[in-house]
């Protein structure tokens, strides 16, 4: 950055985090993140997880209020979501089976039907600065 940049300019390192779902189908959802699929994350994940806290930052750190994004999803919005995870793929080729397929039928039965939707929100971490002279 100090090479390209021009002094004062604004740095920001941004990321969203794990995904919150609203309603106790949350603990399967959290469950499923951390002990399910949780071993098969690439090493690096924890950078995302800790809002890149662990990376080194030598700007000036300016603070920001937190920030979120939401949506309103149906069950086979966060399904289909779930699968597209590279812990989900790594997971299904080390156990032969999907794991996402029993966390589906758990959630099925406490989601509220089909068309329900619920409020679904991933906490945005910024790590926002200003280049130095």
């Amino acid at each position: 950055m100090r090479r390209v940049a021009r002094p004062q300019a604004a740095v920001a390192l941004i990321t969203y985090g794990v995904l919150h779902v609203a309603g106790a189908v949350d603990l399967a959802v959290q469950r499923f993140y951390y002990d399910t699929v949780g071993p098969y994350w690439p090493a690096e994940r924890h950078h995302v997880e800790d809002g890149y806290r662990s990376l080194p930052f030598p700007f000036k750190e300016v603070a920001l209020a937190p920030l979120a994004i939401q949506a309103q999803w149906c069950l086979d919005d966060l399904i289909g979501y779930l699968h597209t995870w590279s812990a989900v793929k790594a997971a299904e080729k080390a156990l032969g089976s999907n794991p996402v397929e029993a966390l589906a039928d758990i959630l099925r039965k406490e989601w509220g039907g089909p068309t329900a939707r619920r409020t679904v929100t991933w906490p945005l971490s910024v790590r926002a600065g200003q280049v130095q002279d």
